[in-house]
């Protein structure tokens, strides 16, 4: 007779240990320093591939008496970055027969490795043969190889209906799924779109992100952490397994990623810190001296790089918008689809109520009832705006669909949040109330918003705009440093953002319209103390003191052409360009330096984009040299809109303006107010020359007089190339002059919408501004004929504005005539060509079958707890088989009346010690159940607590709501009256370790059925209302236990009143 129990187990734990030390290896993963662990009856080791580790699992043999034949064995990972695939497959050890501990660890190796594709098909016989050697010696019969399979092929059948189904209303929408599967159990959903399909004009793409414009791009969704479960989301939006972790990323792909590159992506793994590298310095340049002929000679400035497209297969790159929609998806998304279904809103309606949701900490339903009228109001605006793609959850999926399909959901909303960019905050993802919307996203008036998209890096990087745009970061720089000297810089300050300066060298005073002039005084003492450091929060400084800083600061950011070669030498290979960042080219610079240089950029909310190509630049004023010639836009996709169908409107009330729907004017203004008209656009809140003639918005016909508005800049950042001295705005009108406030001798304009700037032309006082050489250079360049009643010129020249076919245009022109859709993988095409051969589902459940209320169980009425930290790695692993075994029951059920038990996914943390239960569909003729339904009450509602050291100890059971009436007045069904369990098999006499959950709740719904001595009943009047409280529940155990002599667990105090 062979061995059995603690002996044989301990003898066959020897026997691995001898096989760990000579070198254990099976399908190349290595079993190293196996051993005995902590607890009795516990073996832990390492698995080993490729030199690394890919798990430590950790198995508990719960019962050694009863080995290798009637025990049961548990398994968890201890490693802290636990692959997910290899978790569900030590999940799934307990689910097994018993079998000896040498099988168990060779079935195991054997699952992990066909999960992570390490296993050949040629092993499985070899596999097989070892399985039956071991049973022979052991008198068991062989398994048939699917005892440790994670799924069965019918769950397997079901996930692919489901995929399928979801994947083909995808491809209905115009969008490309895919899916990329880790494993027999682990994959993710991709959704992409080309974005040459997106109805966004060029200009504002490439104010998002330029990189938007590169050929095969794709706008790219993937939504990982399933673990198995599809379809992930009920009817009503609830998660449907427990063990999901729905999560979104987004970025740019052509098409589709591919396995490593969504692998790194989900997993979150970090890149390794660039070398620093020293450039070269450049040659010295003299600066312009009127009495050293030397220097007259105007240098030419190096023309900006174009656009280097990436042809990485697979890739998946993020841009300037990721982090922010990652943020808002991750947090955001499912609660928000189950607003849209509970209360049947929209999507601005339905992130109002979750914004007020969760500001206020009120329920949902309190919220719905205090916005009604504004919620209304936002899904109806909303549905005014063009182009906004197809709403899925307003279309019906079709009889026997219980489910939402997640992808197509998540990415509709992804493509609207895209489209409609400008209008929230990168940050809190709120709407951004203001009458101007920019072009550019950014953050709202909050300062943790603020604060957090500058320390979190949201946004275009710095590194990418040195790069592609070196002229436009010196001319914002150049900008904000001629502001904050002027004195005009109030109210852009760089606020909130957890800014912290060296003492300000100088003070500089406020301008004064009169003479444009400000005060700049050595700095003053302010009571301000410096920190330990001896750093001053920049916030607390006085303004003038602050713009001083912003001087000091922005005088220590070198050259442009210095960062950026710094930028294109230190990683030669531009696949790594973005990777770098700029704050390492010097050690000796302050970081407020280089956050004031992100701050300068960043928060520069238009479009400006140096025009270096003589077709698309304005023509006839070419007779300086000197005028550099920027693309300038401030207004979002949504304001030019409303600036196209003023000029539509216009064109139908106005005969001239059918002929010639727009007019271009002059813009000037001094170089100080330049930083605040690129984030504010255009407007006439400020009174800066004086409103001889009305108030509006005043523009000139000739760019002489807006010249004379255009004041030279007194000083300018010591570091700038580009110099500049003046700016002026070319904007484009609408063409109703006799509506204006004023037409001589300038136009006053009284409505902004009615303006579009299109130009931004700035005068430098160094460098020339290079043009590229044109294919049909010699090919006269086509403008625009302009209404001859409202000239448009320089020093009584014409000018031309050329034909709207800009570089941006034959870009997305060009993508499109490339773009070719991409063949489906093999992988796609196994979920478009599956079919179904498993037996057919079960029926949908009975049409009066029990409904979950989620309002019911809203956490109002208990706390959600953490996780204990003295929690046992045992008990965290049976608690994990109960509540795995009690989900999959619940998924199952043919009907959730028969079942009598609903545990709810959106009320379960990570907090497996702490269960939300609902009893319901009591017998109908039973007292309790027509009070029940009497009172609208859909179930009775529990809250179970766990001890850390379950199962060895019992679990407190307490009824949370309705309040029953107490059993001295009348009451029944074993509870007590603060709503715990009165029952023996709670306590540590009645308690076994081998009750299971739902056996207790079995006996439990049948105590509160029982009609002896006395039934259960609702409280009477409305004090059945009243929810139960911990303390109450405590003190009505304490007294039934004490009443029948029973033992109360040890620790039970600490684990009702735990907080």
């Amino acid at each position: 007779m062979s061995l059995t129990g603690r002996k044989r187990f301990l003898g066959d734990l020897s026997e691995l240990q001898a096989l760990s030390k000579k070198g254990w290896e099976l399908h190349g993963v290595q079993i190293k320093g196996l051993r005995s662990g902590d607890d009795e009856g516990s073996v832990e080791f390492t698995l080993m591939y490729d030199g690394d580790p890919i798990s430590k699992p950790l198995l508990l043999i719960t019962d050694t008496s009863s080995y290798p034949s009637e025990h049961t064995c548990l398994a968890y990972d201890q490693q802290d970055d636990a692959h997910e695939t290899v978790s569900e497959v030590l999940e799934n050890v307990s689910s097994s027969s018993a079998k000896p501990l040498k099988d168990t660890v060779v079935r195991l190796v054997n699952s992990v490795a066909s999960a992570l594709g390490l296993r050949d098909d040629e092993d499985d016989e070899d596999d097989e043969e070892m399985e039956v050697d071991d049973d022979e010696d052991d008198g068991h019969a062989s398994l048939d190889g699917e005892g440790m399979e994670l799924f069965h092929h019918k769950d397997l059948a079901q996930q692919m209906v489901a995929l399928k189904r979801d994947f083909l209303e995808v491809v209905a929408a115009d969008w490309r799924p895919g899916l990329v599967r880790f494993g027999s159990s682990e994959f993710v959903v991709c959704v992409s779109c080309p974005v040459i399909k997106l109805s966004t004009p060029p200009n504002a793409l490439a104010a998002w992100d330029r990189t938007l414009l590169l050929p095969d791009q794709h706008i790219t969704l993937i939504v990982s952490g399933f673990r198995g479960s599809y379809p992930p989301l009920s009817e009503t939006g609830q998660v449907l397994s427990g063990f999901a972790k729905i999560r979104f990323h987004v970025g740019l792909s052509d098409g589709k990623p591919s396995r490593e590159v969504v692998e790194a992506t989900t997993r979150d793994y970090g890149l390794k810190e660039d070398e620093k590298y020293v450039p070269e310095p450049e040659p010295v340049v003299p600066e312009f001296d009127e009495n050293d002929p030397d220097t007259w000679d105007i240098q030419e400035k190096e023309a900006t790089p174009e656009l280097e497209p990436s042809h990485d297969p697979g890739r998946f790159d993020k841009f300037s918008l990721s982090t922010s929609l990652n943020s808002l998806l991750n947090d955001s998304l499912i609660s928000l689809i189950q607003l849209r279904v509970r209360f049947g809103i929209g999507w601005a309606g339905a992130e109002m109520l979750l914004a007020h949701h969760r500001e206020k900490q009120i329920s949902p339903e309190i919220a719905y009832g205090n916005l009604a009228r504004q919620i209304q109001a936002a899904d109806l605006e909303e549905r005014s705006i063009a182009h906004l793609p197809l709403d899925p959850l307003l279309r019906p999926r079709g009889a026997g669909i219980t489910s939402i399909n997640l992808p197509l959901v998540a990415f509709s909303y992804l493509i609207r949040r895209v489209l409609l960019c400008p209008r929230f905050c990168l940050v809190c993802h709120q709407r951004i109330h203001s009458e101007f919307v920019a072009i550019k996203p950014y953050v709202c008036e909050k300062g943790l918003c603020a604060y957090q998209f500058y320390a979190l890096s949201f946004g275009t990087s710095i590194e990418y705009d040195i790069i592609h745009n070196p002229a436009v970061v010196d001319l914002l720089v150049s900008f904000a440093y001629a502001s904050a000297l002027d004195g005009q810089l109030k109210e852009e300050l760089p606020v909130g953002i957890g800014l912290r300066v060296p003492k300000p060298s100088r003070t500089v005073g406020d301008r004064t319209f009169q003479n444009y002039m400000s005060t700049t005084a050595p700095a003053a003492t302010f009571e301000e103390e410096p920190e330990d450091d001896g750093l001053y929060d920049f916030d607390r400084l006085p303004i003038a003191s602050q713009r001083g800083a912003i001087v000091d600061m922005l005088n220590k950011i070198p050259k442009v052409s210095e960062m950026r070669q710094y930028l294109l030498r230190i990683t030669p290979s531009s696949k790594a360009r973005g990777r770098q960042t700029v704050r390492n080219m010097k050690d000796n610079i302050p970081a407020s330096a280089w956050t004031l240089l992100r701050w300068c950029v960043a928060s520069c909310t238009a479009y400006i984009e140096e025009l270096s190509t003589p077709s698309e630049r304005v023509q006839g004023i070419e007779t300086n040299a000197m005028y550099h010639q920027f693309r300038f836009s401030v207004g979002s996709p949504q304001a030019e809109a409303k600036f196209q169908a003023a000029v539509q409107t216009a064109m139908s009330s106005n005969n001239n303006a059918k002929k010639h729907p727009t007019l271009y004017a002059w813009h000037g203004s001094p170089l100080m107010n330049w930083h605040s008209i690129i984030r504010q656009g255009l407007h006439f809140k400020d009174i800066a020359h004086g409103r001889a003639y009305g108030n509006g918005v005043y523009f000139a016909k000739d760019g002489n007089i807006s010249m004379s508005y255009s004041r030279a800049a007194t000083s300018r950042w010591k570091n700038s190339e580009l110099a500049p001295s003046t700016a002026l705005a070319i904007a484009e009108l609408v063409n109703l002059p006799d509506k204006f406030v004023s037409t001589n001798p300038y136009f006053v304009v009284p409505e902004v919408t009615w303006i579009s700037t299109r130009y931004l032309l700035v005068q430098s006082s160094t460098i020339q501004q290079t043009l590229k050489e044109e294919e049909d250079s010699k090919v006269a360049i086509k403008t625009l004929t302009l209404d001859s009643k409202n000239g448009f010129v320089l020093n009584g020249k014409p000018v031309g504005i050329p034909l709207r076919i800009d570089q941006l245009d034959l870009i997305v022109q060009r993508n499109r005539k490339a773009f070719q859709e991409k063949p489906f993988d093999d992988e796609d095409l196994e979920v478009f060509k599956f079919e179904d051969r498993t037996e057919p589902p079960p029926p949908p459940p009975p049409a009066d079958d029990w409904k979950h209320d989620p309002s019911w169980v809203e956490q109002t009425d208990y706390q959600l707890l953490s996780a204990p930290t003295q929690a046992s790695p045992m008990s965290t692993m049976h608690l994990q088989k109960e509540f795995k075994y009690m989900m999959e029951e619940q998924r199952k059920a043919k009907s959730l009346r028969e079942l009598g038990y609903y545990i709810s996914p959106e009320v379960m943390g990570d907090n497996l010690f702490q269960w939300i239960v609902e009893l319901h569909s009591f017998d109908k003729d039973l007292p309790i159940a027509k009070d029940m339904t009497s009172k609208k009450v859909n179930s009775l509602l529990f809250e179970i607590r766990f001890p850390p050291n379950f199962p060895h100890s019992p679990p407190f059971f307490r009824l949370i709501k309705p309040r029953l009436l107490p059993f001295l007045q009348g009451g029944g069904g074993h509870v007590t009256a603060g709503g715990s369990i009165c029952m023996d098999l709670l306590v540590q006499d009645g308690w076994l370790p081998s009750y299971n959950i739902a056996a207790v709740l079995l006996q439990i719904r049948m105590a509160i059925s029982s009609t002896e001595p006395r039934p259960a009943r609702l409280a009477g009047g409305d004090d059945w209302k009243r929810a139960y409280g911990v303390h109450e529940a405590l003190e009505g155990f304490n007294r039934a236990a004490a009443t029948h002599g029973w033992r109360v667990p040890e620790g039970t105090r600490q684990l009702v009143l735990r907080q």
